[in-house]
C-alpha cells in the first residue's frame, strides 16, 4: 500500500469503462471492506454494479488508509470464500502482472487482496495452536 498514492487511486476513478481486469480487482475489494455494489445511473431497470460502488469508494479520501489499517485478523469466512471462488481462481485475470498493463494502482491492490488472501490462510493454521 505503501507504493500507491491518490494520484494513482484518481486515475483509476477517472475511468468511464475500465478494462475486465481493473473491475475484477476493485470487486474484489469491495467485498472485502463490505462495500455494497450500487445502481448504474440512467438505467430503466436496477441494475447492480460493483464499479459504481468502487468509484464512490475510492472518492473516499480514507481509502488507502482503510486498506492500511484493515483489520486482517478478523476476515469473515463467507467473505474470503467469496473473493477466492469468484476473484483470485480466475488467475488468468486476476494477477498483478496482466493487472499491471491496464493500471500500477490497480495492480498495488490487486497485491494487497492477494496478501490477505495469504495472511488469512496462514492465520487459520496458526490460531488454533
Amino acid at each position: 500500500m505503501e507504493t500507491l498514492d491518490p494520484n494513482d487511486i484518481n486515475n483509476i476513478k477517472a475511468m468511464q469503462k475500465p478494462p475486465d481486469t481493473i473491475k475484477l480487482v476493485m470487486e474484489a475489494v469491495c467485498i472485502l471492506c463490505k462495500v455494497p455494489p450500487l445502481p448504474i445511473p440512467n438505467q430503466k431497470e436496477r441494475v447492480m454494479c460493483y464499479w459504481e460502488a468502487s468509484k464512490k469508494f475510492l472518492t473516499d479520501k480514507d481509502f488507502l488508509l482503510k486498506l492500511k489499517n484493515y483489520d486482517k485478523d478478523n476476515i469473515e469466512p463467507a467473505i474470503m470464500k467469496k473473493v477466492r471462488e469468484n476473484y483470485i481462481s480466475k488467475k488468468k485475470d486476476f494477477n498483478p502482472q496482466r493487472v499491471e498493463k491496464a493500471s500500477s494502482a490497480a495492480k498495488g491492490i490487486c497485491e494487497w487482496i492477494l496478501a490477505m488472501d495469504e495472511y488469512e490462510k496462514v492465520l487459520t493454521i496458526v490460531r488454533p495452536k
